[in-house]
């Protein structure tokens, strides 16, 4: 009676250590996992600012142009 309570006391160890290491692997995993969530946060951030970047430009670049086309059509060409 006592080995096989022995024997079960093992296999219940064993279960448990399994248990653990696979908790640790986890834990790991959902950490680079966080890692990377974070990467792309940043990189949707970087992205955002440099589309309103490009956006702002876009206008500017319309002003200006609009503005050179009025400057442009006071010259008259003589024929």
């Amino acid at each position: 009676t006592l080995d096989a309570g022995v024997t079960k006391a093992r296999k219940s160890t064993e279960l448990v250590e399994r248990i653990a290491q696979s908790a640790k692997e986890q834990a790991e995993s959902l950490t680079q996992l966080t890692l990377g969530m974070e990467q792309i946060s940043e990189v949707v951030q970087t992205n955002a600012s440099t589309a309103e970047k490009s956006s702002d430009s876009a206008q500017e670049l319309r002003l200006q142009a609009g503005e050179l086309k009025e400057s442009v059509q006071r010259f008259r060409l003589r024929k």
